[in-house]
């Protein structure tokens, strides 16, 4: 095995599955428990995943931190992962060359944020992304392989009629929300909204990753409501979109996953703008491990769809109240906006053929047999700021500890 797609949740799997399917033979799924181990349900969560791979029937590893690197990672050439970690920074990894799959738009000062200067290659779904990301790693853009299966197969089917179907009214349209976590995440919000929504919608919940697993109180007043089908991260979103008929989201990807295949969306906007500018500014250490960092501005795409006529694809809703109304026009408005909506996509997603896993896989077939090309200039540039910045930070903790210490009382 020279390649591994490193995961860390259950969506992860889903971005590489189709991959994987080009790669018999060259790649496993190496699962990175580090983080979840220490998320609230981290027994269940990684016993389920580990139960979820076995009936994947996909070559895998689990590395955790009783695993010593050197070992588990000489078998790689190539490590690909959706984002920078600190398994990939291990010294034991520093020659291996390590390739970014991007997996979403949206949150454009983390998505398109200077951790990227650490990937030899980063695939990309379009010249939009392309263009943002080409100073500071090399870039190809491929498609969205996790979607490839919409567009690739001529009788398309329902993947998961077994665990959706039970919970559908058939007399009914199915709305799909999907949020997002943490302080952009509408879930606190709009309970009683989608309660009332379930009288005249098949209503499903597909929480986000990091909600499911470090934010449950956020899913308590989802469980058991009449109407309400709670999903959790062990189905394909792609494959889910698939039995909607509207979704609804917030600052989340979801708006573009559903840009891509053309289901109407009604988006959230309860964060305005001064909220970017501050309150979401503020660093928060969560627990001894986790921050909260800002992870969006005013000008980034999921807030740009919002506010500009020009790229306006869906309903746009400013208060809870007015999500019943928003459901109501957007099946007429829908079809109003359809040259928009292509316009975008065009500008996000280069290709819509079902071969972006195909093209993923032929160019990490490509990039072991070629030397590492070392970091641009502007990504080396800013490495080398922040290794200064660092240094300086060492050195100031340095002296503090020198002072405290000087003036503890024994």
């Amino acid at each position: 095995m020279s390649i591994a797609f490193v995961i860390r949740y259950p969506f992860h799997f889903f971005l590489y599955q189709r991959i994987a399917h080009f790669l018999a033979g060259e790649v496993e799924f190496v699962l990175d428990t580090q983080e979840i181990a220490r998320a609230p349900l981290r027994g269940r969560l990684s016993e389920t995943f580990r139960s979820f791979l076995e009936r994947s029937a996909v070559p895998y590893r689990i590395y955790n931190r009783t695993t010593a690197p050197v070992d588990f990672f000489n078998r790689y050439d190539v490590l690909v992962a959706n984002t920078f970690s600190d398994t990939l920074a291990l010294e034991a990894n520093q020659r291996r060359k390590k390739v970014r799959l991007m997996y979403g738009y949206a949150k454009e000062l983390w998505n398109f944020g200077v951790w990227s200067r650490h990937f030899d290659l980063t695939f990309t779904f379009g010249e939009y992304a392309e263009r943002m990301l080409e100073p500071l790693s090399r870039c190809v853009s491929v498609g969205v392989p996790q979607f490839d299966a919409w567009f690739a197969d001529k009788r398309p089917r329902r993947r998961y009629d077994r665990e959706i179907l039970p919970g559908i009214d058939t007399a009914k349209q199915t709305l799909l929300y999907l949020p997002t976590h943490g302080d952009l995440a509408s879930l606190p919000h709009v309970a009683a909204e989608l309660t009332e929504a379930a009288q005249y919608f098949n209503v499903i919940v597909k929480p986000h990753s990091l909600t499911l697993a470090w934010e449950p109180e956020f899913l308590a007043p989802y469980r058991d409501r009449p109407g309400v089908m709670l999903l959790d991260d062990f189905l394909d979103t792609a494959e889910v979109l698939r039995y909607a008929d509207v979704v609804l989201s917030d600052n989340s990807g979801a708006i573009f996953d559903a840009l891509l295949v053309d289901v109407p969306i009604v988006i959230l906007d309860f964060w305005q703008q001064p909220y970017f500018a501050e309150s979401h500014r503020v660093l928060e250490k969560l627990d001894a491990t986790r921050w909260r960092i800002p992870l969006t501005h005013a000008g980034s795409i999921e807030q740009r769809v919002k506010s500009d006529p020009d790229l306006s694809i869906g309903e746009i809703v400013t208060k809870p109240s007015d999500i019943a109304g928003a459901l109501e026009r957007v099946f007429i408005t829908h079809r109003q906006r359809s040259k928009t909506r292509e316009q975008l996509r065009i500008r996000l997603f280069k290709y819509r053929d079902g071969r972006s896993s195909e093209r993923v896989a032929t160019a990490l077939r490509a990039l072991q047999g070629e030397p590492r090309r070392g970091m641009k200039p502007l990504a080396k540039a800013i490495d080398r700021r922040i290794a200064t910045a660092l240094s300086g930070l060492e050195a100031e903790a340095s002296y503090l500890e020198r002072e405290i210490q000087r003036h503890i009382p024994y």
